[in-house]
């Protein structure tokens, strides 16, 4: 397949047709993180331009030094909730959680892996149709396992770890998620994995985040003035020709 990269950070993957094979194979758009992600709404990683995503792939680490722990919050359009999902492809390594934000930062919907299923499934996934909304700009963050997001008010998602969720998709819960994201608190080991570790999230119905999101409406606005301008032309027209 041949790899190639836009001036908007995008690795476009275009597969090699083969002869016998049936139906239409479609480019894939990778974003490649670009420097460090934040892991705050003002920080977040705007994924920008008009084209369909299939997946992300950058590097989170921790520090025992510093005691933190990485994420990365990326910016991005989702167009179709029926068809939206994220399922996580990481370094042997890596225990990653997955998080969802609409665009004010509200939480919608976290995920880890279920290291108690037979066999143990190391990857958190949001499948389609687990969360619905409309469509517009959302964040979507990944974290090492025990890294929570916070609001004012506490953790906005439960414990991901817990026997009676492991593995499940959860919404936010109260009072943490009465409120949007503000920061992140880590309970686990710092500096478990000391070097940085790649991860890839796989995605379905993400765009990337259009230059001027339109505000509701605008569209049927959009088309009333060009109806009118077809209207105001044709009607000169008729003039003249009298």
């Amino acid at each position: 397949m041949t790899l190639s990269r836009n001036r908007n950070n995008l690795f476009i993957v275009f597969p090699i047709l083969l002869f016998g094979m049936t139906g239409i194979s479609r480019a894939e758009i990778l974003w490649s993180e670009l420097g460090d992600a934040g892991e705050s709404l003002g920080t977040a990683q705007a994924i920008s331009g008009m084209d369909e995503i299939t997946s992300i792939i950058g590097t989170i680490e921790s520090s025992a030094t510093l005691g933190y722990e990485d994420v990365d919050l990326f910016k991005i359009y989702i167009e179709d909730f029926s068809i939206f999902s994220a399922t996580t492809k990481n370094s042997a390594a890596l225990d990653t959680d997955l998080f969802l934000f609409d665009s004010k930062g509200f939480g919608l919907a976290s995920n880890g892996d279920n290291v108690f299923a037979t066999p143990p499934e190391l990857f958190a996934t949001i499948p389609s149709d687990s969360v619905s909304g409309s469509p517009g700009i959302y964040y979507i963050g990944i974290a090492f396992a025990g890294d929570y997001p916070k609001s004012v008010t506490g953790r906005i998602f439960p414990d991901l770890f817990d026997l009676s969720s492991t593995g499940k998709v959860l919404g936010p819960i109260s009072p943490g998620g009465n409120n949007p994201l503000s920061n992140w608190e880590y309970d686990g080991d710092p500096g478990r994995i000391p070097l940085p570790a790649s991860y890839e999230i796989n995605l379905t119905g993400v765009n990337t985040v259009p230059d001027v999101v339109p505000e509701p409406g605008s569209s049927l606005l959009i088309l009333t003035g060009l109806a009118s301008l077809v209207g105001l032309r044709c009607r000169q027209r008729l003039i003249k020709k009298s």
